[in-house]
């Protein structure tokens, strides 16, 4: 494994993928031995709360993230995701290098597959009436 590029991934992912996308099945212990040592996977998660369940009066309550927690999601749920996404419902990015073929190399086109249009050229992103989005193809 190149470390330096898992690294890399695991800066990358809170800053511009998880704004949209879960990775439902990772824990901070999955962290460990691979991308951190188990004490500064300890530091990252010590920084979090995590919201546990419900206490004995039905009231939501938190804990200091442990080894065990899962990443954050960027939603509560697939409804607002949705709602945030103009209905598209993001995939979860946790095992998408096993379940493509070359899964590594469409992770790395994703990554640097974008690039800022030729000189002259003007991108623009255009409005997809609410008529039209129930025939686009969602892509997982």
């Amino acid at each position: 494994m190149d470390m330096i590029k898992i690294l890399h991934g695991h800066q990358v992912y809170p800053q511009v993928c998880a704004s949209c996308h879960i990775m439902s099945l990772i824990s901070y212990r999955d962290l460990v031995g691979v991308a951190y040592t188990e004490e500064e996977t300890k530091a990252m998660e010590a920084e979090i709360e995590v919201v546990d369940g419900t206490n004995d009066e039905g009231e939501m309550f938190t804990h200091t993230g442990k080894l065990s927690d899962r990443l954050p999601q960027p939603y509560a749920n697939e409804q607002a995701a949705r709602f945030s996404n103009r209905g598209a419902y993001p995939p979860d990015l946790s095992l998408t290098t096993k379940a493509r073929d070359n899964g590594q190399n469409y992770v790395f086109s994703l990554l640097t597959g974008y690039c800022d249009p030729p000189a002259g050229v003007t991108v623009v992103c255009a409005e997809v009436p609410q008529a039209e989005r129930e025939t686009l193809v969602e892509v997982n």
